[in-house]
Formats: structure tokens, sequence, C-alpha cells
């Protein structure tokens, strides 16, 4: 048994708890402090950024008030200013221009607004006929909208109607050019805690904490405080502190006000973490006092965790030294506490379970020896015909190794379906279901045969096994009885053979015999006829034909010869054999079974073939059994290839066809006697065992390489240098 993971420890589950019962709680009242502080504290900043921003927001309208104001005092003391001299006009603008600080420029206009004065504190002005941004007729004062010098100062045009008090009609205009940033510097510069921007009613930045972002023209459009202001949104509808990030992405807490009569608004944003300074530092100090507490607990809970821990750590030590098969070891705590008495019951039951243990494992060494002596294959079947136990025997012969889940005649059986028929499900009521089963199971490659016999078993409960199944491998005993049933065979072919050589050599030599009279008397007729040349062919032609019956009735003499040396196990009479010839003469008695088929017969027969040792009737037996092979095995059309060589101190005849080919599983039993793949009556299976037979006794080698589908391809090598021995 592997040991516990630290995490699943009593030692460190004590040490755990003791940490969060001490840490949680004053961890879980920190941040619901911290929490509510951030809330309060947000608020309250909201409440002064509010009341900032109106303050600001009231004095910039105040100060621009308080310029007009002076402007149309002065302005006021003439009874018309229109009517005065230049200079007079002049002096007295020139006198506004000092003591008004903001004022940038100042034109004065007749009733056509065309300017009759006009001053400016940087540059002279040349008085301009008319001027298209003067045309105006104005009869109160109005503000202009903001705009920006080509250096990107704001500025803004005040436009003060001038009156004639004696005709009591407008005489003019006063046109002022107000430069905004002394105005909004004076107010704006004096606040601290966080920055403060004044937008006009665009949104674009026309006054700054830092003026060089108003030169810059910065879009502060992003931000959520100058969104509400250019949506008109009164600061009385929003309640709750306005968090989010500006224009330069920095988290800040806003707030916005407008400016009456201007349609401008000033807000004011304060980063979050410069606003939060005191909440980080409660934070710090909570931490500290966590950090302080933690430690202390931490120590408490090691000395009385390992203090009641270390019994219980003991007792579980020695229940996994118990669990790895050492019921020897008795486990020592000392006291007499609740854990004490524990162990000495733990120690009393590892003695129960040392002796029943042994009593167990002595009848488990004789089951086992049972049950291998036996010699047979044995499994448990539940209900459902599921394997619940295989014994080793039974796992070996089928290369077992986990048999969950797996129905019985899945692993045991012919197939997927039930065994026909099927012992567990006969006879369920009888101890003993039938008398046994016989079936062929095809395990490693190999066809095997077992008998089964199926027992019935009283089981306890419904998942307790039903049968138990007693399997016997009696392939061995199948081999025999083949091997004694293909004896009888052989011997019946022998006695067949002989007795048919027998016979067939009787009207052999009698058609031979005709066949040399004819020959003979043709011959004697052939010098009495006269000199016609036709004649004389048909002659030749007759006696043509009748050498070659007498051949072949030759050739049929040694067959059934070589048919009863066969049979008799007869010695062999070995000769010089040229291959390519007797190659040439097998394909001349195929010749009309090539033709017939349609098969293209290839040859590639080297010239200076080597002479061999061996007997002509046996190789050509051998020639003629593989080609007739290649024969069956084509369909119409086919090809066959004939090839000879010399390879180092042997003669290689390949012969290859590209016909239906050889399964894989069936290429290790193509030699042995009656295995044959053609239908019935087509083959007996004994020409390839023959075939293997006479090329061995000669020395030599046989080959098959063959695939499913593409062909199959026999060499043969003999021994090439004449030391050719009958073995």
């Amino acid at each position: 048994m592997n040991s516990l993971p630290w995490w699943r420890k009593i030692r460190y589950r004590v040490l755990i708890f003791g940490l969060l019962m001490s840490i949680f709680p004053l961890l879980a009242l920190g941040i619901v402090n911290i929490n509510n502080t951030w809330t309060d504290l947000e608020r309250s900043i909201h409440r002064q950024n509010m009341a900032s921003v109106r303050w600001i927001a009231k004095d910039i309208d105040q100060l621009i008030n308080s310029s007009i104001t002076k402007i149309e005092l002065t302005t006021s003391a003439f009874a018309d200013l229109t009517k005065e001299t230049k200079t007079q006009q002049e002096i007295v603008l020139f006198s506004l221009l000092k003591e008004v600080d903001e004022i940038e420029e100042m034109a004065l206009l007749n009733k056509s607004n065309s300017a009759i004065s006009r001053v400016s504190k940087r540059e002279v002005l040349p008085l301009a006929e008319n001027d298209s941004n003067l045309d105006l007729l104005v009869q109160k004062t109005q503000y202009g909208s903001v705009y920006f010098t080509k250096d990107g100062r704001p500025m803004m045009n005040v436009f003060i109607p001038l009156w004639n008090k004696q005709e009591n009609e407008r005489s003019g205009t006063l046109k002022v050019k107000l430069s905004l940033r002394g105005i909004i510097q004076k107010t704006v510069g004096a606040e601290s805690g966080g920055y403060y921007f004044v937008v006009d009613s665009q949104g674009n930045l026309i006054g700054h904490q830092d003026f060089s972002q108003v030169l810059k023209s910065t879009q502060v459009t992003t931000s959520e405080a100058v969104r509400k202001l250019l949506a008109q949104v009164s600061p009385l509808e929003v309640t709750a502190p306005l968090k989010y990030k500006t224009y330069d992405n920095t988290l800040v807490l806003g707030a916005f006000a407008p400016v009456s009569n201007l349609n401008w608004g000033v807000v004011i944003e304060q980063p979050v973490k410069e606003a939060m300074v005191p909440i980080y530092q409660l934070v710090y100090k909570l931490l500290a006092v966590m950090g302080g507490l933690m430690f202390t607990v931490i120590g408490l809970s090691i000395y009385f965790g390992l203090r009641f821990t270390k019994p219980i750590e003991k007792l579980e030590a020695g229940t996994r030294i118990i669990a790895s098969g050492n019921l020897d070891h008795l486990i020592a705590v000392k006291g007499d506490g609740e854990v004490a008495k524990l162990v000495e019951a733990f120690n009393n039951m590892t003695r129960e379970l040392k002796l029943k243990s042994q009593n167990l494992l002595k009848e488990k060494e004789l089951l086992d020896k049972v049950v291998s002596g036996a010699g047979v294959g044995m499994a448990l079947i539940k209900d459902d015909c599921t394997l619940s136990w295989a014994n080793a025997q039974l796992r070996s012969w089928f290369g077992l190794r986990d048999i969950a889940g797996q129905k019985c005649f899945q692993v045991l059986g012919e197939g997927n379906n039930y065994c026909q028929p099927c012992l567990a499900r006969k006879k369920q009521g009888d101890t003993e279901i039938s008398g046994d089963m016989i079936t062929s199971v095809l395990v490693k490659g190999e066809k095997k045969y077992f008998r089964h016999q199926v027992f019935a078993l009283n089981p306890s409960s419904p998942d307790d096994p039903r049968y138990l199944e007693l399997i016997e491998d009696i392939t061995a005993r199948r081999e025999m009885e083949a091997m004694v049933i293909q004896a009888d065979k052989l011997a019946a072919v022998g006695l067949l053979a002989s007795g048919v050589a027998h016979e067939i050599n009787n009207p052999l030599a009698t058609i031979n015999a005709y066949a040399q009279d004819l020959i003979e008397r043709l011959q004697e007729q052939k010098d009495n006829i006269g000199g016609a040349e036709q004649d004389q062919v048909q002659v030749n032609e007759i006696i043509a034909d009748l050498n070659t019956i007498t051949e072949q009735v030759g050739r049929c003499g040694q067959i059934t010869r070589s048919l009863l040396n066969f049979s008799r196990q007869s010695d062999w009479k070995l000769e010089p054999v040229d291959l390519n010839k007797l190659i040439q003469e097998t394909i001349k008695l195929l010749g009309y079974r090539f033709k017939k088929s349609n098969i293209q017969l290839l040859t590639s027969l080297e010239a200076k073939l080597p002479i061999i040792n061996g007997s002509p009737i046996h190789l050509q037996q051998v020639l003629f059994n593989i080609l007739i092979n290649s024969v069956d095995a084509l369909e119409a059309g086919g090809q066959i290839e004939i090839t000879t060589r010399k390879k180092l101190h042997w003669v290689e005849v390949m012969i290859r066809d590209n016909g239906s080919g050889i399964k894989e599983e069936y290429l290790a039993k193509i030699f042995d006697p009656f295995f044959t793949t053609k239908p019935i009556g087509k083959g007996t299976g004994l020409g390839l065992s023959i075939c293997y037979g006479i090329i061995s006794n000669l020395k030599g080698e046989i080959k098959v390489d063959s695939e499913a589908g593409k062909g199959t391809k026999v060499i043969i090598l003999l021994p090439a240098n004449g030391e050719t021995d009958v073995r």
C-alpha cells in the first residue's frame, strides 16, 4: 500500500483546520471592513469632488461676468463711445486692456459692424473695412464659441452692445477677445487632490491643470464624466461614484459640473491609486496582524497536532505494514486512552487474521495442486454466460489477460453467438448439464479442438457464478486420428495405383505393338509407292504420328512403372537431366490446356544451364503438377512465366503466375498431404506433397511465395554439380 499524500494525513488536516479556524474569521472580518471602508471612502471622495467642481464652475462664471461688468461700467460712462474721437476711444480701450488681464484684443464697431478702433496686447492691428466675423446685430451681451489660436491657446469672443443714451438706440458693438487660459488657471490651478479640466460644448479641452494637455489638443471625450456632460446629464442624477478609465487609460474617480451661461463643463478626475491610499495602508496593517497571528497559530497547531496525531499515525503505519502481508507485526502504543484501546483491538484482530490466513493458504496450495495437475482448463460462468474466473491453464491456452465482461462463447466458443447447443442453457436444472461438446477454435493462428463439460453450481447470490466449465485440449488426439486416417488413405491409394498400373500396362503394350507394326508396314509400302510426291508426304506424316504414339506409350509405361516403384518404395534411377529440355517437353504436354484457357506463356531459359543428376520422370511430374496448379489458379487470359538460371552451386527454376494467389494462413499447410484449396472434385491435395518429397530426395529445395489476389511464385533449387544422392 502506498503512503497517503500529505494533504490526506490527519496531522496536516489538524494543522489546516487550526489555521482556517483562526485565520478565516479574521480574514472575513477584515475583508468586510475593507469593503465597507472602500465604499464609504469612494462616496466621501465623490461628495468632495462634486463640491469642488461646482465651486470651480461658479468661480469661472463669476470671473468672466466680473470682467464683462468692468467693461460695461467703463463704456457706460460715455453717452456714445462711437461718437468720441479716435484718440479718446483708444485711451478707453487701452485702459480696459490694462485693467482686465484676460482681455487679449478689443474692437469698437459702428452700427454697420465696421471696426472704427482696434487695440491688442500682442500686435498692432489695422482697421478692417468690413469683417464678416462681426456681422452681428447685438442687442445684449453675447458669448461666442471657443476657438484656438495657431499655437493652441483657447480664446472666446464676447460681444457687448453700446447704446446712445440720448436717442436710446444701439450705436455700436464692443468686441472683446478673452484668453481663457488666465481665467481657468485662476480657478483650476488652485485646487489639489486629482486634476481638473474644463471642456466646451463640443467636448474640446479648453483648460487643464497641466496646460500642455490643452496645447496638445488632448482628446478627453473618452472619459465617462465628459460623455455625461455632453449628454447634458444633471450632476444631481449621478448618485453613485463614477469609476472609469480616463483618456490616458488610468482608473479614476470622476465628477463633473456645468458652467452657467457658457455651456461649458468642469471635470475632476482623481486616480484610484491615490484616492485609496488610506485603504491600502489599512490592508497592509491587517496583513501584518494576520501574518503574526498565523505564525503563532501554526506553531501551536504543529505542537498539538503532533501530540494528538502521533498515536494515530503509528496505527496507520502499522496497518500498512500488515496490509503488505507482514502479519507478525504488532503495533506498540503507550497510554490507556481510546487510541491505545483501538490499537490493542487491532493487534488482536491481526493475530486472528494470521491464523485464518495460514489455514486458507494451506487449502489454496492443495487446491492449486489439484487444479494444475488435472491439465484441464476451468472457468466459472455466470447465468448470463459472462466469464467470472479462469484458471492459469485456460488463460495460457487462449491468451487471456482481462476477462471482465466477456462472454464465454466469445472467448471459448467458435464465434460471437451462443454455442449450438449451449450446454449452460440446455438443462439449467440438472447438476451435470450434458455429456460434452466439441469445439474448434483458432488460437494464435493454429486450429485447436476442445472438449467441454459444464456443471451447475448452487450460487448464494445472483452475482455469483452459476456454472463450472471443464475444458480439455483434444487437439493431439484429433491429429493422431487424422494421421491414422491419412495413413489408411495413402495405403489405399498405393494399392489402387499398383492395380491401375498393372491393368494399364497390358493395353499400353498392345497399342505400342500395333503402332510399331504399322510403322514397319508403312516403311515397306513407302518403298513400293511410285514417285508421287504427295503420297510420300502423307506416308511420312502418318509415320511421324505413329512415332509420337509409341513415344507417349513409352512415357505412360514409365509413369506406370513410377507408380509401381512409388507403391513399393523402390530405389530411384538417377541420370543426367537437361532441365531446359524437360521444361520444353512438359510445356508440349500442356500446350492444349494453355491454348484452351488463353494463357500467355513466357519462358526465359538460360542457354548454358548446367546438367543435374535426377530422375527425369519425377522431375517432369514436379513441373507438371506446379504448372497444372498455376493453370487452375488463372482466369482466362492469365500469364505464366518460367525462368531457369544458375545460382552459385544451384540450378534455379522459377514458375510465376498472376492468378488468385494463396491466403497467408494456408501457406504453412500447402505441402501437407490431402490439403487443397481447390473446389471439391478438382484436386486431391497430393500434388505439392509429392513435389516436396521428390525435391527433398534430390537434396533440393522448393519454396512458395504467394499473396492473395496477386499471384504465386514457386522456386525450385537443385544441386548443379552432380553431387546428388538419393536420400
